[in-house]
C-alpha cells in the first residue's frame, strides 16, 4: 500500500508495459497536484495500472498531450477500483480527431473498472479533438461499473458526437448524476440529470451520501449548507446533511434540509 501524507506535485508518469503500477494507492484525502507534458498514448499520472485501488484521492493540474488516450488519473487500466477519488485535472489535447481521452481512465484496456463515490470535475479541452469520456474515453473490458458518483466537468471538443458523460462503449450507473449530458443522446443518457439547485440546496448531497456503499474510506459526500455550492467529498462527518419537517401553525408541513453530523 502506498499512502500520501502530503499534497505532492508531479512532472513524471508512474507504471509502464513492462512494470505497471500495481496494489492500493491511498491519497488519504491529499492531492496530486500533475503538470505533465507528452506525446505518449496513455498519458496519465499513473500510465499503466493493472489490479490496484485507489481511494481518498485527489488529482488537479494539467495534462497537455499531442496524442490520443490521455487520462486525468490511469492511461491503460485493467482492474481497476476508485473510492472516493476526485479529478480535477485539465486535460489540453492537440490530438486531432478520435482522443479516447477520460477524466479519470482513457482506455479500459481489459477486466473492470469500478467507481465509488467519485467526482469529475475536470475539463477536457480540445479544439481539434472529438471522442471523450467525463470518466472514461473508451473500454473493452467489462462495462465499467459506477456507483453514487457526480460528474460536473465538461468537454470542450471540436463536436461531442459519440463522447459520453460517463464511459464511452457502455457503462453501469446506479445513484449516478450530472449537470448536463457530455455526448449522449436524450434517450441514451448515462446516469439522472439534476439542476444546478440541487447542487446548492443539499437535496442532491443527501441522496448521494444515503447511496454510498463503504463508509470505511473516511471520505464521504457532504456539504456545508448556505455555503459550499455543491456536494463534497470530505472526511468531515459535521458537513452530513439530513431532512427535518416541521408543522407551521399547525396549518401545513415544511421540510428542510439541513446540516446533521454523520454517525450523530
Amino acid at each position: 500500500t502506498f499512502k500520501l501524507t502530503n499534497d505532492i506535485n508531479i512532472t513524471t508518469m508512474v507504471g509502464s508495459w513492462e512494470i505497471p503500477f500495481t496494489g492500493t494507492f491511498d491519497g488519504q484525502g491529499h492531492t496530486l497536484n500533475v503538470n505533465i507534458e507528452s506525446g505518449d498514448e496513455y498519458t496519465a499520472p499513473f500510465h499503466w495500472a493493472i489490479n490496484c485501488t485507489f481511494k481518498k484521492l485527489t488529482v488537479a493540474g494539467t495534462i497537455n498531450v499531442t496524442n490520443h488516450f490521455a487520462g486525468g488519473i490511469i492511461g491503460w487500466a485493467e482492474n481497476v477500483t476508485l473510492q472516493g477519488c476526485e479529478s480535477k485535472v485539465t486535460i489540453n489535447s492537440q490530438f486531432p480527431g478520435d482522443g479516447t481521452h477520460g477524466g479519470f481512465i482513457s482506455i479500459v484496456r481489459g477486466g473492470f473498472a469500478r467507481f465509488y463515490d467519485c467526482v469529475f470535475s475536470g475539463i477536457i479541452d480540445g479544439p481539434v479533438t472529438s471522442h471523450c469520456g467525463g470518466f472514461c474515453g473508451w473500454r473493452d473490458g467489462d462495462e465499467p461499473e459506477f456507483y453514487n458518483c457526480l460528474n460536473i466537468g465538461s468537454l470542450n471538443l471540436e463536436y461531442r458526437y459519440d463522447s459520453s458523460t460517463f464511459s464511452r462503449n457502455g457503462a453501469k450507473c446506479e445513484n449516478c448524476y450530472f449537470i448536463s449530458s457530455l455526448g449522449e443522446q436524450t434517450d441514451n443518457l448515462q446516469g439522472i440529470a439534476v439542476s444546478a439547485s440541487l447542487l446548492k440546496n443539499g437535496n442532491l448531497t443527501r441522496t448521494l451520501q444515503s447511496g454510498t456503499r463503504d463508509w470505511t474510506t473516511g471520505q464521504v459526500w457532504g456539504q456545508t449548507i448556505g455555503s459550499d455550492a455543491l456536494p463534497l467529498l470530505t472526511s468531515d462527518t459535521n458537513k452530513g446533511v439530513d431532512m427535518v419537517t416541521f408543522t407551521i401553525g399547525g396549518q401545513g408541513v415544511k421540510k428542510v434540509i439541513i446540516n446533521s453530523p454523520i454517525g450523530g
